[in-house]
């Protein structure tokens, strides 16, 4: 009896340590586990810190981007304006003056714009204004259309709603020839120009 005794302790021994070793192993292994876990959770939460660090300097980087550029372009926009500004300036104060010269200057510009737009055989109806300066230069002006082989011009009453200058009037067709007309289409023409006078360095 005490032989079977003796037996079962030792085999009771054998399954106790082989439960000991397993559960030995079993922890050895779960300790292993927690620590590559806990390496992995380590490396994710780097890796997220750079790509929150990242991302943060990818938008402020952007942020700072959008505000020059949107600067740089309120800029623009605003010395635009500015010289815009200028420009009309200048050309309101050349119309002033246009209207302000003499009679015998716009007797002379009056002379070169008939010349230059008269096909021939039209009606000038004259700006009160200049009434009477066309009707002083236009003998030189049919002379000057004759030799070019065009019909002699006519003068109407002045009833031209302008302020100077004068309006060309044919069968099929009027050609404002007024001084306004006259700077607008100097204008067209010469705005870069007079940018860069006034803006040069």
């Amino acid at each position: 009896m005490a032989n079977n005794n003796s037996g079962a302790d030792a085999l009771i021994g054998r399954i106790l340590a082989d439960a000991q070793a397993k559960a030995d192993a079993a922890l050895a292994d779960a300790d292993k586990e927690a620590e590559r876990i806990a390496l992995i959770a380590k490396d994710e939460c780097f890796r997220t810190e750079n790509e929150t660090e990242l991302r943060t300097k990818r938008l402020n980087d952007a942020a700072q981007e959008k505000s020059r550029t949107n600067a740089a372009l309120d800029s623009r926009k605003y010395a635009l304006k500015v010289k815009r500004a200028l420009i009309d300036e200048a050309f309101a104060l050349a119309a002033e003056r246009m209207e302000q010269k003499s009679d015998a200057e716009r007797s002379a510009l009056i002379k070169a714009l008939l010349i230059r737009e008269a096909e021939g055989g039209e009606t000038i109806i004259p700006a009160a204004r200049d009434e009477a300066n066309v009707k002083s230069v236009l003998a030189e002006v049919n002379a000057a259309l004759a030799q070019s082989n065009r019909a002699p011009l006519t003068i109407a009453p002045a009833d031209a709603d302008i302020t100077g200058g004068f309006i060309l009037k044919a069968a099929g067709y009027e050609k404002n020839c007024s001084f306004a007309a006259v700077l607008r289409e100097v204008r067209a023409a010469e705005e870069s120009a007079v940018a860069g006078i006034l803006f040069e360095r």
